[in-house]
């Protein structure tokens, strides 16, 4: 880079999992002026470090499949709030709609029982989700079981299934 020129940081994205257990802002650059965190500063040099070039080799391991659920956790799920190829209805809109607070009620349920139920299979963070739930070569059914005992034991949430059309799940 010549003396005079400036570059421009753009953060991408910030890939932050629900239970926080990363944030991570990749960055582009481009010549004009440096832009972090929403200040201007000029640069006339840039210097990426060994530890840089080695997140960026390894932001695979940051990837957003990495922040998904387990596929089983879509039973747990009132139908209307599960996008999936395009299947959005005015029907499923309506019953969102309608149904704001007991969704918003179930959801809170779900997070508590998903979270404590994480934390009780050692999951304490983001590499521990891959790597005992999302790669595990087992089917999470401790994992299920649990989250699926704790939705059982509260009967409010057992309710809630019924209004916005859960199936029960089975425990082992």
């Amino acid at each position: 880079m010549g003396e005079g020129m400036s570059v421009s940081v753009i953060g991408a994205y910030s890939g932050v999992a629900n239970a926080g257990y990363t944030n991570r802002t990749n960055a582009f650059i481009d010549s004009s002026a440096a832009v972090l965190n929403q200040k201007t500063v000029n640069a006339s040099t840039v210097t990426i470090s060994a530890e840089a070039r080695q997140a960026a080799a390894s932001d695979s391991a940051d990837a957003v499949e990495n922040y998904r659920m387990p596929n089983w956790m879509a039973s747990l799920l009132p139908s209307s709030t599960v996008l999936s190829n395009g299947d959005e209805t005015m029907a499923k809109q309506a019953f969102r709609e309608n149904h704001s607070g007991e969704i918003a009620e179930y959801a809170g349920y779900l997070d508590g029982a998903w979270f404590s139920s994480l934390k009780e299979q050692g999951v304490q963070s983001q590499g521990d989700y891959v790597g005992k739930v999302l790669h595990s070569s087992g089917d999470n059914s401790a994992l299920q079981n649990a989250v699926a005992g704790k939705l059982l034991a509260n009967p409010r949430a057992v309710e809630l299934m019924g209004i916005l059309g859960i199936e029960r799940p089975a425990v082992a």
